[in-house]
């Protein structure tokens, strides 16, 4: 189709076919929601949220052995849950409000990857496939049920991505202040982050002969998310050697 017969569309073709891929995403991860009461995880989740008002017990490993953001974030939606709504704590209907934050977490992953996968391979159609493939995952659909860190690990991921394709692209300052928070962000939602920070870093490398004007960047807000890292990181060791 050329770009004179997409002008003729109210929405582009691509547009209309990432909502309708959304809501199959969306609708595969709120049946069923609350089909199962919350398991131990989850409730650890919940539990870690006590500390949250004395933030330094969340690096305090006889208190905490995960990463803190996820104590902090569910803490914040299960407030929010509890202040608009009175339904029993051991109820369905309280599971399924509960579970809601990383249904709909996992939910804007979708159109969230499509963006970075058109980005990368500068192909809309290969972005679709993406989201497509990534909505009907069982893994993804599971995890995106679950009161856990996970579904959010993979859109904090591609957020930061973003941001370092649009720094790399000569986006400005902003998009590295966005990298190097997407950066600690990640490190304090999980400890494995460590690895996807890493291919972050592989990706510069690889595009070095390309990208060789933004290694002061690279460097400088690299080093500034290392410093804010280094609670966490200081805390990923210490569960190491443990």
């Amino acid at each position: 189709m050329s770009d004179a017969d997409k002008k003729d569309w109210a929405v582009r073709p691509e547009m209309a076919c990432l909502a309708l891929i959304t809501l199959l995403g969306a609708w595969m991860r709120f049946y069923k929601l609350a089909d199962c009461s919350l398991w131990y995880d989850e409730c650890a989740s919940l539990y870690l949220g006590r500390y949250v008002a004395h933030p330094w017990e969340l690096f305090n490993p006889a208190n905490n052995t995960e990463a803190p953001l996820n104590a902090i974030l569910t803490w914040v939606w299960y407030g929010l849950v509890r202040l608009v709504t009175h339904f029993p704590v051991t109820s369905w209907q309280n599971d399924f409000l509960i579970r809601l934050y990383p249904c709909i977490t996992s939910t804007a992953t979708i159109p969230a990857l499509y963006l970075v996968t058109s980005k990368v391979l500068h192909d809309s159609k290969a972005g679709l496939c993406a989201a497509l493939l990534f909505a009907i995952s069982p893994f993804y659909i599971y995890y995106g049920q679950e009161l856990r860190i996970y579904a959010q690990i993979v859109l904090f991921a591609l957020l930061t991505m973003y941001a370092m394709l649009r720094a790399l692209e000569g986006g400005g300052t902003r998009w590295w202040i966005a990298l190097m928070l997407g950066l600690t962000t990640l490190l304090y939602a999980h400890f494995f982050s460590v690895w996807t920070i890493f291919s972050l870093s592989v990706y510069f490398i690889v595009l070095w002969p390309m990208d060789r004007k933004y290694i002061g960047h690279w460097t400088v807000f690299n080093a500034l998310a290392l410093v804010l890292m280094a609670p966490g990181l200081r805390l990923a060791y210490e569960m190491n050697a443990m």
